[in-house]
């Protein structure tokens, strides 16, 4: 078996050029004969008419429909009309729209505003902890603010810590945490200790759902003086430096106890005032592994008892309003990914909004959290998460990354000032963003309706049952996301080498979008690369759907009404860029479901002005010009198509390969390479699939591969551009 495999994906790339624009003001005055829809326009390259196609399927197909969330796995529905399947129109026209955008380089029409964000690494984490509490702003407003309760990881010299600058007026008592041990490692996931605290007493986690206090022991005094922390039973962690093996490193973690935390019907049960004096008040923050025992990494030993005695419920608190948002939107991405990310801790519920489908994660009175201060400000909190290792901002998102490139390759907005050819054919809204309206009744939004319409993909009536394959398991669909830079990044200034971007070095000054995202057609030599071995694992992130079998054929159209022979053109190679173009369809088009052959078989021009001044109404051909496919077999065409199958003089204009070739002839090189590379499945020549190690099940821990791709700084997607004449391919081993 090769080492060799190709991404799922690969991209088409976008041009700070943009051609075949209209201005906007330009639209605006009604300057511009051909975008209307309040007329025919008689012009002799003005356009319109219908183009028929047939489509064929070559892999299994599924366009979901129904979808039935009361079972794990989800059963999914493909879409059907009169008891058979159909392709949506809607589906048909996406696909052809994106392949239009890419090889015009329109703008973006369909382009979600994301901030990127990536998992923070080991070093990044954080370690301080704090409690959210309500108090009182200037204003005199309650507000969530946050009360440091733990002090950071410190590095350990002489029998002493040193407290960063940034932390020392948050911290003025010498808090330090401890650490309960109680999981232990099971073959390949962790378990909880038997007979140690956790297993006995299975504690929820303080949070704004639970504030229950525990009571412990502590092994020794702690003292604070300016800013030097002194622990007379510190707990340690040694690491080796990343620098020099031959150093190692002490960080102070926290501090030692006597014995497990006790309960407080424990405590109050305890008569002798010497000996309850020997306890400390605290609470115990437990992220939990239960539903979790294969993510969490095996090397977790503990959970974390927090001294909070009561004095320490007049201890300051500070600004955390702005790192709350930036949480929680953050959170809020993770969440539309798997509705139980972000992990919260153990008894804490997420908050339950009975009119809305998602139970997002906001912070709360009470709940845990870990921080990082403000460098720059150190009575304000920059940063929180639930986790230590969370999520960190990446330096812009999904908008500022293309606008670098060009600002009119956004969605149409007021900044824009030009109408890119694909906007003027299949249409746009323009987007108001929320702080740029005044009242609701001043919004006067532009927008253009599409002058193309698709007819549904109707299944040839020839066709004998069975349409649709045995019930099957889909693997998880799921692949990295934005930012990912070592796939969706390449350099501003260099596209050469294996073009690996790390996580943390992705810039807005230094690196652009590699593009629109298109996916490669599966593997001859694979199976049913679609399917899942492992039904009963992770079933709420699958589907079971019966998808159509190989070799059934579609008809669909597409009216069209005053378009130029360029956009004419363009809409040709949208629809079939080069002879060995496959396009792709429907659900699972990243596990190799979808694989589409569609193929022009006639273009029908209706004179307008002929037809309805010259023409008998009754008896005159609806069309004036057409050209045939001579091998399509055109006579098989289901009986809608009558009309077309009367068509006078065919051959009278221009051929489709004529139209299609020069548009093509006219386009950015670059770009034709790419869409015609991308999606030849002639061009695989080995397994397509998302990245995996050699020795690695590629259903099992997904991470591996990038992860190691991280370390070792090796791999990533080489940018397509004219003088790329195959697939780059990615290596299982480094």
């Amino acid at each position: 078996m090769s080492d060799y495999f190709y991404n799922p994906y690969h991209f088409v790339p976008v041009k700070d050029i943009i051609n075949d624009d209209v201005s906007k003001e330009k639209f605006k005055n009604n300057e511009v004969d051909y975008l209307t829809h309040d007329r025919y326009v008689n012009k002799e390259d003005v356009y319109s008419g219908r183009i028929v196609c047939r489509i064929s399927t070559e892999d299994p197909v599924f366009v979901g429909n129904e979808r039935c969330e009361s079972i794990e796995p989800h059963k999914v529905y493909h879409f059907m009309m009169n008891g058979k399947p159909t392709i949506p129109a809607s589906s048909i026209r996406g696909l052809i729209s994106s392949i239009a955008e890419a090889a015009s380089n329109s703008a973006l029409r369909v382009l979600e505003e994301k901030q990127y964000s990536r998992r923070a690494e080991m070093r990044e984490s954080l370690s301080a902890i704090g409690m959210i509490v309500k108090d009182t702003s200037k204003d005199g407003e309650t507000v969530l603010k946050l009360r440091p309760i733990a002090l950071p990881t410190l590095k350990w010299r002489n029998n002493q810590a040193v407290i960063p600058n940034e932390y020392k007026q948050m911290f003025t008592k010498p808090m330090l945490k401890v650490f309960i041990d109680g999981y232990v490692k099971q073959g390949d996931q962790l378990e909880k200790k038997s007979n140690s605290f956790l297993s006995r007493n299975d504690p929820d986690s303080y949070c704004a759902d639970n504030q229950e206090f525990w009571y412990i022991k502590l092994a020794g005094n702690c003292s604070l003086n300016n800013g030097i922390i002194k622990c007379l039973s510190p707990y340690i962690k040694t690491i080796y430096s990343r620098h020099n093996r031959n150093e190692f490193l002490k960080f102070l973690i926290g501090q030692k106890a006597i014995g497990d935390p006790i309960s407080e019907e424990e405590y109050q049960k305890i008569t002798d005032p010497n000996e309850k004096r020997e306890y400390t008040r605290g609470i115990i923050r437990v992220l939990g592994i239960e539903g979790r025992e294969r993510n969490i990494p095996t090397t977790k030993k503990h959970e974390i008892f927090i001294p909070y005695p009561p004095e320490m419920e007049k201890y300051p608190t500070f600004d955390v309003q702005e790192a709350i948002e930036k949480f929680e939107k953050l959170a809020d991405e993770r969440t539309e990914i798997d509705e139980q990310l972000p992990y919260n801790l153990k008894g804490s519920k997420r908050n339950d909004f009975s009119n809305s489908e998602r139970k997002d994660l906001k912070i709360r009175e009470n709940d845990i959290v870990f921080f990082r201060v403000s460098e720059n400000n150190p009575k304000k909190v920059e940063e929180i998460s639930i986790s230590s290792i969370w999520r960190k901002s990446c330096n812009g998102g999904s908008y500022d990354y293309f606008e670098k490139i060009s600002p009119e390759l956004l969605p149409f907005n007021p900044k824009r000032e030009k109408i890119t050819i694909a906007e003027q054919m299949f249409g746009f809204v323009e987007n108001i963003v929320k702080d740029e309206k005044k009242e609701e009744e001043e919004i006067d939004a532009l927008s253009f309706a599409s002058r193309l319409k698709f007819s549904f993909g109707i299944l040839d009536e020839k066709e004998s049952e069975p349409y649709q394959l045995d019930e099957v398991t889909l693997k998880i669909l799921d692949s990295p996301k934005p930012p990912c830079p070592s796939f969706y990044f390449k350099p501003k200034n260099n596209t050469q080498g294996n073009n690996f971007i790390a996580k943390a070095d992705l810039s807005l000054n230094n690196h652009i979008p590699q593009g629109r995202k298109f996916y490669l057609h599966r593997y001859s030599g694979d199976g049913e690369p679609w399917k899942t071995n492992y039904e009963g694992e992770n079933t709420s992130q699958k589907s079971v759907i019966k998808p159509l079998r190989e070799n059934l054929t579609f008809y669909f159209h597409i009216d069209f009404d005053n378009l130029t022979r360029k956009e004419l053109s363009l809409l040709c190679y949208a629809l079939k860029p080069s002879e060995n173009y496959r396009h792709k369809i429907g659900m699972g088009k990243p596990i190799g479901l979808g694989k589409i052959n569609i193929t022009p078989l006639g273009i029908f021009i209706i004179d307008r002005v002929k037809r309805y001044k010259e023409d008998d109404v009754f008896s005159a051909n609806r069309y004036h010009k057409s050209w045939i496919k001579s091998d399509g077999d055109f006579d098989k065409l289901p009986d809608i198509y009558c009309k077309e199958k009367q068509a006078l003089n065919p051959d009278n204009m221009d051929s489709f390969e004529k139209l299609r070739d020069d548009y093509a002839n006219s386009m950015d090189e670059d770009i034709k390479n790419a869409i015609e590379l991308i999606s030849d499945p002639n061009n695989v020549k080995y397994p397509v699939h998302t990245p995996q190690m050699a020795d690695q099940d590629i259903e099992q821990e997904a991470f591996r591969w990038f992860v190691r791709n991280e370390d070792e700084k090796k791999q990533g997607l080489k940018p397509l551009d004219k003088g790329i004449k195959e697939l780059p391919k990615l290596n299982k081993r480094f």
